[in-house]
């Protein structure tokens, strides 16, 4: 695996390939291995691929950078995640603009059920920063995760009071693994790597640009079942990062503010624009995604006791899915299961009470 982690970092670095021909690429040849190991013929063949582009693939040699970059993730426990990885976030997966590698250290899944991205301007009010406590505090009965850019202002309150609930938190930065920008939160970032993460496209030892940090913000949009923006003013990074998440269908919600206030300017536009959801509290998240509310959870709780073995295993991976669905063939394939058994399996749960068919052959855990 290391060496073909390797080539597929290389692979993104060739120039005319880049992250999403380099995913590509992968998929006709079957490995990052197997492109550079082609023959010229071979690359000329493959679609879409041009001779200039074919000419540096074959003459790429760049390897002992990325050689480097394994030792570091190496010494560092850092898991190194391409596209075609389990641990790979699958909710980037259908973008065209995901990163072929990812970069993580951590201790909850970049695959939880419910997540949630939180970001706003750099100079919060008192006001911001109340409304991202009463969230914390409110979301910490919903099991899930929170994500940001641990930036200052409302990104870092969100990690600051997701940690104080017990929230396990991710940020996303614009740089590698071997700092922490800013440097003023390099505690709170170790805090998070012990309940949540830190996750990053880029090597260690990558310049700071300030190109990255929108980049930066796609990936927070991009990693998210909805984005919450709690204070914005008409520009800015998390205006930028609304638009990509409103892009990415995720739903996004917006606090309102004072039309006078020059910070809540942003937030009253999406509203407005009809790009963001007026948000209250937790409840309006959680009746947008279709949570159950922490009552019905201890109610699949305990339906769950009344469960053993394999419907056990279906319920609680229903359960654990985004949004508590999914497809019958998807299901097949992650839980080694053939449709037939699969479906008389359900089919009982369904009769049980513990799950829902829906339209389209997705079910649902209830």
């Amino acid at each position: 695996m290391s060496e073909e982690l390797m080539y597929t970092m290389a692979l993104t670095r060739v120039k005319g390939v880049g992250a999403e021909g380099a995913r590509t690429l992968i998929s006709a040849m079957g490995s990052a291995t197997k492109v550079f190991q082609a023959s010229l013929n071979e690359l000329l063949a493959l679609p879409g691929l041009g001779p200039k582009t074919v000419k540096n693939i074959k003459a790429y040699n760049e390897f002992d950078a990325f050689q480097k970059e394994l030792e570091f993730i190496e010494k560092h426990q850092i898991q190194a995640y391409t596209f075609a990885d389990k641990g790979y976030p699958a909710r980037l997966k259908d973008l065209s603009d995901a990163p072929a590698v990812v970069f993580y250290k951590g201790s909850v899944s970049l695959n939880h059920p419910r997540i949630i991205g939180v970001v706003g301007t750099r100079r919060a009010t008192e006001y911001g920063k109340q409304m991202v406590y009463n969230l914390m505090s409110e979301l910490a009965h919903y099991n899930i995760v929170t994500v940001s850019g641990l930036a200052y202002g409302i990104d870092i309150e969100c990690h600051k009071k997701s940690l104080e609930n017990n929230i396990p938190t991710i940020g996303v930065m614009a740089h590698g693994m071997d700092v922490i920008y800013p440097t003023a939160h390099t505690n709170i970032a170790r805090q998070m790597v012990k309940m949540g993460g830190l996750m990053t496209e880029h090597v260690s030892g990558t310049e700071l640009r300030r190109e990255y940090f929108p980049r930066r913000n796609r990936l927070v949009a991009g990693l998210i079942d909805a984005l919450v923006v709690v204070e914005s003013p008409d520009k800015g990074g998390s205006l930028i990062t609304a638009e990509i998440a409103h892009s990415y269908n995720r739903d996004v919600f917006a606090y309102p503010g004072k039309t006078t206030d020059e910070r809540s300017k942003g937030c009253n536009m999406l509203i407005k624009r009809q790009k963001g959801i007026l948000i209250e509290s937790a409840e309006d998240i959680a009746w947008n995604l279709g949570w159950p509310s922490p009552l019905t959870q201890n109610s699949q709780n305990e339906k769950l006791a009344q469960l053993h073995g394999v419907e056990k295993r279906i319920y609680l991976y229903l359960r654990d899915s985004p949004n508590q669905k999914c497809h019958l063939d998807k299901m097949c394939i992650d839980l080694e299961m053939s449709q037939t058994e699969l479906a008389l399996l359900l089919l009982n749960l369904e009769f049980g009470g513990f799950v829902k068919t829906l339209p389209g052959n997705h079910y649902k855990a209830i």
